[in-house]
């Protein structure tokens, strides 16, 4: 969507990540009637919807539908203050938190840096991401871009999820990555 669109028709709030429509202009509308009421039902008001991509996930995320064309806000919050996110780039939220949209919230990584930031997946049966029991003894795993690294077999549970940590801390990831689940 063209920048100057967004410009035009909301205003970005960097500290807190919200959004509050403007009073566009005709030329967003097909007539001046549109124009009238849009503005005077929405403008002032906060923009964007929070909603989950899917049925099964309880992932929020912020949409802001601008000219019938859908876009989520931490990629309209990235645009309005640093300009187009360039191609092979995203945008992480490095709380994990997809409806906190404050610029000092988000930042461009490449998609092995954004994996990185993840947080432990549902079906870690060991509550710790690379720490897994087989065979008597507690395996320790990495993956690094595309190549998986293996740290060692360890006896104790304590001694493995340290290991894995340490190794993962000193190659980008973030702490919120190995937050620990309780299995």
């Amino acid at each position: 969507m063209d920048i100057i669109i967004l410009r035009e028709a909301l205003n970005y709030q960097p500290e807190t990540g919200g959004f509050l429509w403007k009073k566009r202009p005709l030329h967003h509308f097909k007539n001046s009637h549109g124009m009238n009421i849009w503005n005077a039902r929405n403008a002032g008001l906060p923009a964007g919807t929070t909603y989950s991509p899917s049925k099964e996930s309880d992932y929020l995320r912020v949409r802001i539908v601008v000219n019938n064309k859908p876009i989520m806000a931490h990629q309209v919050a990235w645009r309005l203050v640093y300009g187009d996110i360039p191609d092979g780039l995203f945008i992480d939220h490095l709380d994990g938190d997809a409806t906190n949209n404050s610029i000092s919230n988000l930042r461009l990584v490449t998609h092995s840096e954004n994996h990185r930031n993840r947080k432990i997946q549902s079906n870690n049966t060991s509550g710790t991401p690379g720490v897994r029991w087989i065979s008597g003894k507690w395996r320790v795993r990495i993956k690094i871009q595309t190549k998986e690294i293996s740290l060692g077999s360890f006896e104790s549970k304590e001694q493995a999820v340290s290991v894995r940590k340490e190794y993962a801390l000193k190659h980008g990831f973030t702490e919120r990555h190995h937050d620990e689940r309780k299995p």
